[in-house]
């Protein structure tokens, strides 16, 4: 359920999100791309690779590994193509040898194994470090929030942050007066940041936030450690990792472990600090008295259920889960219990939340909620009498078409027959140019051009 009854201007929140949001828009289109050309580039440079593998297992590797099944039916086949040449030299620990019947190998004349080897790796790797990459930038796209959000604190409260601070006079000579303020908190959010990011958490909490009962810090610590083990250990596990986790309930790896980002890991990652950067905010509202506080709270709602539009379930429970146990208004409350039970029943199906709602005492509130009530359970011999009594809004069609609530609605005979009955009604479409945050402008005469094409 949305709650649009206020409509306030992008802020910091909505603004990180969007960010965030981009970044994850990036990696899942370009990982596609990767992944193709990678397992391409690989195809292409395999038999290089094959042979370079063999080589290197002949210098390096211990006898169980060439005791094996599976080494001794690849040394097998492989020997059918190269002749190691004997190497008299005792001090000469280079292999040599000779690539024979490259024909029935499959190569061409100019064929070079190392090259090909080289490539190979190359290829192999493209994931791996888009991977890796994505984590840093997604850490970065995390202290770019909290700088802003140090921001805002050092400025509403200068009495506690600003009033000790001193600035060279050859520093204010260069600065305008209007500028002073700024320059204090620039420079004092600087050295904040280069800190661990415990110290930036105990800030926040020294203004009454509490984050332990969010439930989401263990994954993020974790989260935070792998991306220093990943720009300064090349993800091998060391003891800064492991003294990092070492109080969160993370399973601990063994030291000089491996540790290897997957697409997986990093989908979670931006799940885990869009939980994070929720949680901040939520605590933030604090800040605000009852009037400012309920429309700060409609910020967070939105955004919530624009993730639960996005079918980005796991934020948008915890976001919802959090806002129930808010002190705002009964309205509020209700829409995100039902939103929650939305993330709830696509996370872990109808079961999970069925009991619930049959438990929950509906009779005071109005039809919209036992709508979303009957829809949830999938009684929809209860529901679609209550649709029909308010059909005559086109508002409830748009509903009916794209909010989360419907989706398995959507699948069923019955809306076929439903909408079928109200295609007038169906057929129109409505866009609210107020919640179209952070579109781009492209000229009308460009827009028509490419529709004529």
């Amino acid at each position: 359920m949305l709650k649009g009854e206020y409509k306030m201007e992008i802020g910091l929140l909505k603004y990180t999100v969007e960010q965030i949001e981009r970044l994850k828009f990036l990696f899942k289109t370009e990982l596609k791309s990767i992944n193709k050309k990678s397992k391409k580039g690989m195809k292409d440079n395999y038999t290089g690779y094959a042979v370079i593998s063999y080589i290197r297992t002949l210098q390096y590797q211990d006898d169980l590994i060439k005791k094996s099944k599976s080494y001794i039916s690849f040394k097998n086949f492989i020997e059918k193509f190269i002749e190691i040449i004997p190497n008299e030299s005792t001090s000469d620990k280079s292999i040599k040898f000779i690539i024979k019947n490259k024909k029935k190998l499959g190569v061409e004349d100019s064929f070079d194994p190392e090259k090909e080897a080289i490539e190979f790796e190359k290829y192999l790797n493209m994931p791996q470090l888009f991977c890796e990459e994505t984590i840093i930038m997604l850490i970065v796209k995390f202290e770019d929030a909290i700088s802003n959000l140090l921001y805002c604190l050092f400025e509403r409260f200068p009495e506690k942050y600003l009033s000790d601070k001193t600035i060279p006079y050859s520093e204010i000579v260069k600065i305008n007066g209007n500028d002073l303020e700024s320059y204090v908190i620039n420079d004092l959010i600087s050295k904040t940041m280069r800190k661990e990011y415990v110290e930036w958490f105990k800030i926040f909490e020294s203004h009454g936030m509490n984050f332990k009962k969010y439930g989401v810090f263990d994954d993020f610590t974790e989260l935070y450690y792998r991306r220093n083990l990943i720009v300064h250990n090349k993800s091998i596990v060391n003891e800064s990792y492991l003294n990092g986790i070492s109080k969160t309930h993370v399973k601990k790896p063994d030291i000089n472990e491996l540790l290897l980002v997957d697409e997986k890991y990093v989908l979670h990652a931006f799940d885990i600090v869009e939980c994070v950067i929720s949680s901040i905010f939520i605590e933030c509202s604090k800040f605000y008295k009852k009037e400012e506080k309920f429309s700060y709270i409609d910020e967070i709602f939105n955004v919530g259920f624009k993730f639960l539009c996005n079918e980005q379930y796991f934020v948008s429970e915890f976001i919802f889960t959090q806002l129930e146990k808010t002190d705002i208004d009964e309205c509020t409350k209700m829409m995100s219990k039902v939103n929650r039970w939305i993330s709830q029943k696509n996370l872990y199906g109808t079961d999970s939340v069925k009991k619930e709602i049959e438990e929950t005492d509906f009779s005071a509130l109005n039809d919209e909620f036992l709508i979303a009530k009957y829809i949830l359970i999938e009684d929809y011999n209860n529901a679609i009498p209550l649709l029909e009594k308010m059909i005559d809004n086109a508002l409830i069609a748009t509903s009916i078409e794209e909010w989360p609530l419907y989706k398995d609605f959507r699948k069923t005979k019955d809306y076929d027959n439903f909408k079928f009955h109200h295609k007038d009604i169906f057929n129109v479409k409505e866009f609210d140019s107020s919640t179209d945050d952070g579109h781009q402008e492209i000229s009308y005469g460009e827009l028509r051009s490419n529709l004529e094409q």
